[in-house]
C-alpha cells in the first residue's frame, strides 16, 4: 500500500478543519441557546411566582406588570391571561378586564367558569365580597348567561344595597326562573328597595374590617330612622375611600342636596365620571340642581336623560310632567304624568307583598305593570303565584302577554320610553353655579293681606310622617311626589 505523503495528509487535513470549526460553532450555538432558554425559563418562573405573591399582598400593578412580561413571552399563557384580568377587575378597569378575556378560546372557557364560580361561592360564605365579586364577574365576562354566576353576583351587589348595579344580573336570574319576591321587588324599584341580609354583612365585616362598601345598607337603615347625622357620615367615608363606587356615589350626592350643602353638591356636580353619568339618580340630582336654581330648560335635559336610562324612575317622571306642560309639551307632560301617578300606586302593593303574600296585592302589581308596559315582569310575577296555586286569571295572563309577544316578552315595550320621544339636545346642561337668592321686601309680606290658621285638627284631621312603605295603619296615604 503506497505511503501517503506530507502534502497529502496536510491536504486532508485542511478539508476537516471546516467540519471541525462548523461543528465546534454549533456547539456553541447550542450551548448559547440552552442558557438563553434557561435564563428566559427563569424570568418566566420568577415572574409567574412574582404575580401570585403580589396578587396575595394585593398589589395588582405589580402583579400585572409581570402577567404582561409571561404574556410578552407567550400571548397565550391562559394562567397570565387569568391573573392580568383578576388584576384589572381589582383596579376597577373593566374594558382590560374584557380584553383580556377576549384572548382566552372557547375550549378553554368552560373549566376556567366553574372554577371561578366555586371560588366566588367559597368567598361569599367567607365573607370576602370584593374578591369573590372580582371572581364572578370574570366568569361573566366570559359566559355572560351563567345563570349561577349572575345569582350569586346579584345577592352580593343587592346585599350591598346596589340595586342598581345588580340589575342586569337580577333580570338574568328572573329571566331564568331563579326569584322569588323580593327579587322582583328590587328589579322593579331599584332606587327605593335593597335585600336586608345581616348575617352575611356580619361575615363581610369580620373577615375584611376595612371594607367600607358593606356599610352602604347600614346608611340606608340610618336614613330610614331619619338619622341623617350618621348617614351622612358613612356615605362620605364610603365616597372619599371608594370613588369607583358609583351607587355610593349618588347616594353621596342626594344626601348634599337633601342636607342643602350647597358648596360640596356644587363640588360634586363638577366632578362626575362617565361611570357616574350612565347612572339615573345622578341626572335626577342634576335635574333637581336645575330646578332649584330656576333652569327649567335644563331640568328637562336632566330627567329627560335619567328616564331614558331608567324609564321607571319616578322622580323623572314626575317632573317632566310638569316642566313640559311650561314647556309646552301638553300631551308627552300628560303622559308623563299618567306614568308616574302609576308608578307611585305601584309602590304601595310593591312595599305591602314584602310583608304579607296576598292574591290581590299580586294581582294589582300585575295589572299596574300591565299598564306600565312591563310584560316581562307581570309574567315573572304571575308564574310565580303559579308555583304554588292554579288561577285562571293567571293562566290567561300568561297564555294572553307570550302570544302578544312571540319573539319574547320585553322589560319595557317601546311605546312607553316616553323620553325618547324628547329631544334632549335641544335642551341645555344646567349652569353649575350658585345663584344668589331675590331677597324679600318685608313690607310687601306685610301689606300682601295672606295669613296662615290651622284648621286641620279643627276638622278631625291628623296626619302623620311615615318614613318607608311600613304603613300600620290601614290610613290613606300620600307620597312626597304627589304633595305628601
Amino acid at each position: 500500500m503506497p505511503q501517503e505523503s506530507t502534502h497529502q495528509m496536510a491536504l486532508r487535513k485542511r478539508k476537516h478543519v471546516p467540519l471541525m470549526v462548523s461543528f465546534g460553532l454549533g456547539v456553541i450555538v447550542l450551548l448559547v441557546a440552552g442558557l438563553f432558554h434557561f435564563v428566559q425559563e427563569r424570568r418566566a418562573l420568577q415572574d409567574r411566582v412574582d404575580s401570585k405573591t403580589a396578587i396575595r399582598e394585593l398589589d395588582f400593578r405589580r402583579a400585572r406588570q409581570a402577567a404582561e412580561r409571561l404574556l410578552r413571552r407567550n400571548p397565550e399563557d391562559v394562567e397570565a391571561l387569568m391573573i392580568a384580568a383578576r388584576c384589572s377587575v381589582a383596579e376597577h378597569d373593566l374594558s382590560s378586564m374584557s380584553s383580556y378575556c377576549l384572548r382566552i378560546t372557547k375550549s378553554q372557557r368552560n373549566s376556567i367558569v366553574n372554577s371561578l364560580l366555586a371560588e366566588g361561592k367559597r368567598l361569599v360564605e367567607d365573607g370576602h365580597a370584593r374578591r369573590a365579586e372580582d371572581a364572578l364577574r370574570i366568569a361573566l365576562e366570559l359566559a355572560p348567561a351563567n345563570s349561577d354566576a349572575n345569582y350569586v353576583l346579584a345577592f352580593i351587589l343587592v346585599s350591598e344595597s346596589r340595586a342598581w348595579d345588580a340589575l342586569p344580573n337580577l333580570k338574568n336570574a328572573i329571566e331564568q326562573g331563579r326569584y322569588d319576591v323580593p327579587h322582583l321587588v328590587i328589579a322593579a324599584v331599584p332606587d327605593e328597595f335593597f335585600l336586608d341580609q345581616p348575617e352575611f354583612l356580619k361575615r363581610c365585616f369580620q373577615a375584611n374590617p376595612d371594607d367600607r362598601v358593606p356599610r352602604l345598607p347600614e346608611a340606608r337603615n340610618a336614613l330610614t330612622r331619619n338619622d341623617t347625622a350618621t348617614a351622612g357620615e358613612i356615605l362620605k367615608q364610603i365616597a372619599s375611600a371608594d370613588p369607583w363606587l358609583v351607587e355610593a356615589q349618588v347616594q353621596w350626592g342626594k344626601w348634599l342636596q337633601n342636607q342643602k350643602q350647597e358648596d360640596l353638591l356644587l363640588a360634586w356636580l363638577r366632578n362626575l365620571s362617565p361611570e357616574m353619568e350612565a347612572h339615573p339618580g345622578t341626572w335626577a340630582i342634576r335635574g333637581l340642581w336645575a330646578v332649584e336654581h330656576g333652569q327649567p330648560h335644563a331640568a328637562i335635559r336632566c330627567f329627560a336623560e335619567a328616564a331614558r336610562i331608567d324609564p321607571n324612575l319616578r322622580v323623572a317622571n314626575y317632573h317632566l310632567s310638569l316642566l313640559l306642560s311650561d314647556a309646552g309639551l301638553k300631551d308627552l307632560s300628560a303622559r308623563f304624568g299618567k306614568r308616574a301617578q302609576l308608578l307611585s300606586e305601584l309602590h304601595v302593593p310593591l312595599g305591602s307583598i314584602m310583608q304579607q303574600r296576598d292574591v290581590a296585592i299580586l294581582q294589582r302589581i300585575v295589572r299596574l305593570l300591565e299598564m306600565l308596559g312591563r310584560p316581562r315582569e307581570a309574567v315573572a310575577w304571575t308564574e310565580l303565584f303559579l308555583r304554588d296555586a292554579d288561577g285562571d286569571w293567571a293562566i290567561d295572563t300568561v297564555t294572553r302577554l307570550r302570544h302578544a309577544y312571540p319573539d319574547g316578552l320585553p322589560w319595557i315595550v317601546q311605546g312607553e320610553r316616553l323620553a325618547d320621544q324628547i329631544d334632549v339636545k335641544s335642551f341645555p346642561l344646567p349652569r353649575l353655579e350658585l345663584t344668589a337668592a331675590s331677597p324679600i321686601d318685608p313690607g310687601a309680606v306685610a301689606d300682601s293681606g295672606i295669613q296662615f290658621a290651622e284648621e286641620a285638627e279643627k276638622l278631625g284631621i291628623r296626619l302623620q310622617y311615615l318614613n318607608d312603605a311600613k304603613d300600620p295603619t290601614n290610613a290613606l296615604r300620600m307620597f312626597e311626589f304627589s304633595g305628601g
